[in-house]
C-alpha cells in the first residue's frame, strides 16, 4: 500500500500538517431507527393493489398455458 503521501494532492504537500487515517470497521448506513416512514401501509398498498392484481392475473395466466 502506498504512504499517505501518495493520497494528498501534490499541490498541497508543502502544507499539509498533519495526515489522519480513518480505518472503518463498520457502518449500518439505512438504520431504520432513523428512517421516518413517508407512507402508511394503507397508503402503499393503494398503489401496488393494481400491480399485485396484474401479477396473479399473469400468474393465473401462465398456470393456464402450461397445463
Amino acid at each position: 500500500m502506498p504512504g499517505p503521501q501518495a493520497r494528498v494532492p501534490p499541490e498541497l504537500l508543502g502544507q499539509t500538517e498533519r495526515l489522519f487515517r480513518i480505518e472503518v470497521i463498520g457502518l449500518d448506513w439505512n438504520c431504520p431507527k432513523f428512517i421516518t416512514p413517508r407512507f402508511t401501509r394503507e397508503e402503499l398498498a393503494g398503489v401496488t393493489q393494481p400491480l399485485t392484481d396484474r401479477i396473479a392475473e399473469l400468474e393465473a395466466e401462465l398456470a393456464r398455458l402450461r397445463s
